[in-house]
């Protein structure tokens, strides 16, 4: 107030531009929530700060994702670009990025797929690891890919519902999985069954 040469009696009017300022609404994927003040002018990289600084959980705000009406948030986006019809109120999903989720369930089914070019021969021992190989590799795939559409679920913003459904679909080919499963391994368990070996002897012709 010394600043503005105020002394007693006097009085000073501030003029404060609301039209500028921005209520930003934030949600995590896990269910915490927060509000902050921002100016239209800054960006969204600006806000990923704010949001690094209102949390313990972001602390690298290049590692997370902030989505609008379910569309990605560019970091050079300005606020007033994701304003529609002159909202007050900004609503906010962050996330944090699942790039190394996305990485292996396209790296996975690719080195599957390669492994046939190096597929040992049935007489050899060998197979029996590159059996092994090539299942697990296809049933992490599979781990990923259910990882990969709940995290899609979550962040889509869709209600419960989707995943109940979801989840019912999938436990469903659970079951049908192993009764194939087990049905594979007992064809193969009767296949393996050692027979007894009868000595033949020779018979000499008696007449």
């Amino acid at each position: 107030m010394r600043d503005y040469i105020m002394s007693d009696g006097n009085v000073l009017h501030l003029v404060i531009r609301l039209s500028d300022l921005r209520v930003v609404s934030v949600k995590t994927v896990c269910g915490r929530k927060f509000k902050f003040h921002i100016e239209q002018s800054r960006s969204v990289s600006y806000v990923k700060q704010q949001i690094a600084k209102s949390g313990e959980d972001f602390v690298d705000p290049d590692d997370q994702w902030l989505i609008h009406d379910g569309e990605e948030l560019d970091d050079e986006w300005l606020v007033q670009d994701i304003c529609k019809y002159n909202d007050a109120v900004i609503h906010l999903l962050v996330r944090k990025s699942f790039v190394l989720v996305h990485i292996s369930i396209w790296f996975f089914p690719h080195l599957q797929v390669l492994a046939i070019f190096i597929r040992p021969d049935k007489d050899l021992k060998i197979r029996r690891y590159w059996n092994w190989y090539h299942h697990w590799v296809g049933r992490i795939t599979l781990f990923l890919a259910v990882i990969n559409i709940f995290l899609g679920i979550q962040v889509g913003g869709a209600d419960d519902s989707w995943k109940v459904d979801y989840s019912i679909n999938l436990a469903v080919l659970f079951v049908a999985a192993i009764i194939l499963e087990v049905f594979q391994w007992t064809r193969w368990s009767e296949k393996t069954v050692d027979h007894p070996h009868f000595k033949c002897t020779k018979i000499k012709n008696l007449f």
